[in-house]
């Protein structure tokens, strides 16, 4: 298992010459050997439970409060991201438990390593996608919330995810039908597509899936920091002035689906990002092939379906305001009570909506008495122009009945 394999072609025709030969030309017996005991990693194990726990928990969680957030465009790109991950877990570790137990063989079944290669392809590709329009709908909601409330939303982010899923299948199976390959790679426990190809067809389908997903974290990042900024500065349309309590309520929303936004970003680039570099990286073959580093990189790749739904748990509102409240009642938490007001945050809105009232309400009392002040004061001018008028008038007429 320490030996390095090359990948290669699903034909059951050089099968046993690429994995009787190493990447020296030496022969290797890939079978089981004398004291070779079948074990499934540990950390397999942790993550496949944490990951099925945690989109289910996901799950659970928005259909219990699907009469709160009644389906809003975020919570439906949420659902579709909680879905997909599960699919992609239970779709793939069970084939990786079984290899790791010594009862499958992916080199002797080429539908089966076609069938993982296509689940892991499809998944990767999904979550990253969802995760970008998640990032442009956000973006669009906060930086031009007039365009936004003005179309069908709801249309969109259905077809929005359709697409997505219908696009990563589209991507996922070619391979099978000729663009691109699907091999076993090191140490025989997963397919995927062949990252180092020598054929035009390798090349073009490996520089496709990596610059795809290279350029969606980067586009994702841009339009996550701008709609940071749109926070920040309080850039907000006429569309969603209105009073100040609804004001404050949508900022907390919006900040609340922005933190959340942010928080799964960074664990969305940290995961994938190391995993499309690797695959640039073998394709290029500007370094010199390192199947460890490869392995590792799709293990980190792997762990951002397991921590996706728990980033979700983390940073519902609920638990944030609970943190808020418990940094408002600690000594020392000075600091992060003054960043979470200027924020405009997460505090409890019965406190901040009567304080608004009453701001509201001695601002309108000051007002009206200034008003009636300035009423009576005009009220007075115009009674003594009047008078003084009329005397002028009576002392001309005086004048001329003397003359």
């Amino acid at each position: 298992m320490g030996e390095t394999v090359t990948p290669f072609t699903l034909d059951p025709s050089n099968v046993t010459h690429f994995f009787n030969t190493t990447e020296n030309g030496t022969t290797s017996t890939l079978g089981k050997g004398v004291g070779w005991i079948p074990r499934i990693p540990p950390m397999s194990v942790v993550s496949f439970t944490l990951g099925v726990i945690g989109n289910i928990l996901v799950i659970c969680v928005l259909f219990r409060t699907k009469k709160r957030h009644r389906w809003g465009v975020f919570y439906r790109f949420v659902i579709a991201l909680a879905f997909t991950d599960l699919f992609g877990i239970i779709t793939t570790t069970p084939v990786v438990f079984a290899v790791f137990s010594g009862k499958l063989r992916l080199w002797e079944s080429v539908p089966l390593c076609h069938y993982m290669a296509f689940m892991m392809i499809f998944a990767g590709l999904a979550t990253v996608l969802l995760v970008g329009a998640m990032a442009l709908d956000r973006y669009f909601a906060i930086i031009h919330p007039f365009k936004y409330n003005t179309i069908d939303r709801y249309t969109i982010v259905n077809c929005s995810i359709f697409g997505i899923l219908s696009f990563s299948v589209l991507i996922a199976v070619l391979p099978v039908f000729g663009l691109g390959e699907n091999v076993v790679h090191f140490p025989t426990s997963w397919c995927f597509f062949n990252f180092f190809g020598h054929e035009v067809e390798d090349q073009i389908y490996g520089y496709f899936y990596s610059v795809l997903g290279l350029f969606t974290i980067f586009v994702t990042a841009i339009l996550n920091c701008r709609v940071i900024i749109g926070i920040i500065y309080g850039r907000r349309s006429t569309a969603r002035r209105g009073s100040i309590t609804n004001k404050k309520s949508r900022s907390r929303k919006d900040i609340f689906i922005t933190v959340f936004l942010v928080a799964i970003f960074l664990v969305f680039a940290i995961c994938w990002a190391p995993f499309m570099i690797r695959l640039i990286i073998n394709q290029s073959r500007t370094v010199k092939r390192n199947n460890k580093a490869d392995l590792n990189a799709l293990i980190l790749a792997s762990w951002n379906q397991v921590l996706d739904p728990w980033v979700y748990l983390l940073f519902r509102h609920e638990m944030l305001k609970r943190f808020v409240h418990l940094v408002e009642k600690s000594r020392g938490g000075s600091a992060l009570r003054r960043l979470v007001s200027l924020t405009g945050s997460f505090r409890s809105t019965s406190s901040g909506s009567e304080m608004t009232q009453n701001t509201e309400s001695r601002q309108v009392q000051i007002d009206s008495c200034v008003g009636e002040e300035m009423s009576s004061k005009n009220g007075r001018k115009t009674e003594t122009t009047d008078v003084s008028d009329e005397r002028m008038i009576q002392d001309k007429v005086s004048i001329s009945d003397e003359v």
